[in-house]
């Protein structure tokens, strides 16, 4: 079954464009949902503290920041990336991810 018959049950959204513009891209989430957005949904207070204490969740209950936008060109060997590009590198290339 080709992917056209899913396209309705999930939303592709890019890292980047989420935390350069969460605002906008939530809103389109809350649209795709069938939800109305409201500005608290941004907001880290807001956020379920089921993972609060777990150290590899800390950044959930930040502010969304660019801070980590392409972090894996200089965080991941060069063997690391190179398994990803064997891996996923159709994808990658699909969503900007080249090097």
């Amino acid at each position: 079954i080709g992917h056209e018959v899913f396209v309705a049950y999930y939303l592709l959204i890019r890292y980047e464009d989420f935390v350069t513009n969460p605002g906008r891209v939530l809103t389109g989430v809350a649209q795709f949902m069938g939800v109305e957005y409201t500005d608290g949904m941004l907001r880290p207070e807001n956020r379920s503290t089921r993972y609060q204490g777990v150290s590899h969740h800390s950044n959930l209950y930040n502010e969304i920041n660019t801070g980590t936008v392409r972090q894996f060109e200089t965080a991941m060997t060069e063997e690391g990336r190179e398994k990803c590009r064997r891996q996923a590198g159709e994808g990658m290339q699909a969503f900007g991810y080249t090097e």
